[in-house]
């Protein structure tokens, strides 16, 4: 599992900066004659498609991905390259990979509890918009109703994970807010996802921010408990 997340973490950049990079590393995206040298943009070649044609040909069967945030960006990128190119394999790869994991009912197999296990649900909502398969409305109202009682710190930052007891890691604002922000868009749900995403982000601001750097620490524990936290000001060291 971890070597999947690995392979997904170096995939996943490369499609979501768009047809016009890649990362070093992934070889097998790039024209034959460039593999094994340094990286060269080659005009008029399209470096999305490419990694989403390798990471079908690495990964044939979508359905033995998991459920998490790794494989879900890359197949976000992979249906913004299929609303630009149109091409017949991307969208059922993705799809394929869903509905390993939403059964008809709409009911996802996964226990979510984890901010990182909330991304996936972007996935879901562009589904929603190729297809309005009735599954993908009904697995992210789910998603959307986790909120409604997620453990939050004292000033109602939600926390990382259930098992992340008063903690807030900075990457979870990547985990749940664009979800919010693009459900609310698309179910008339638009007041409290657009006010919740912006009340979050002030407060993961407020205690992540180092104010003599300007830079954000990756995590704050309010407990002070966490091994990692700095025993005055409960940050991370970096």
């Amino acid at each position: 599992m971890q070597a999947i997340t690995r392979r997904f973490l170096s995939l996943m950049l490369a499609m979501a900066l768009g047809p016009l990079q890649v990362l070093a590393g992934s070889h097998s995206a790039l024209p034959p004659s460039t593999a094994g040298r340094r990286t060269r943009i080659t005009p008029g070649f399209d470096y999305s498609l490419a990694v989403a044609r390798a990471m079908m040909h690495r990964y044939p069967r979508a359905s033995r991905l998991p459920w998490g945030y790794a494989p879900a960006l890359v197949l976000y990128g992979m249906d913004r390259t299929w609303l630009r190119t149109h091409d017949p394999r991307l969208l059922p790869y993705i799809e394929s990979w869903a509905k390993s994991h939403i059964n008809a009912r709409g009911q996802i197999n996964k226990k979510i509890t984890a901010l990182d296990f909330i991304m996936p649900g972007q996935v879901v909502l562009a589904l929603w918009q190729q297809t309005h398969d009735p599954r993908y409305k009904i697995a992210a109202a789910h998603l959307r109703a986790k909120f409604n009682h997620w453990p939050t710190t004292s000033d109602g930052g939600y926390w990382h994970a259930y098992s992340r007891r008063h903690q807030l890691w900075l990457d979870g604002t990547f985990m749940m807010l664009p979800f919010l922000v693009r459900y609310g868009a698309l179910f008339h749900d638009r007041a409290w996802c657009d006010a919740t995403a912006a009340r979050q982000l002030l407060i993961y601001a407020r205690h992540t921010n180092d104010p003599k750097t300007g830079l954000l620490f990756h995590a704050y524990d309010e407990s002070g408990k966490s091994k990692w936290a700095n025993p005055v000001t409960h940050h991370s060291s970096q």
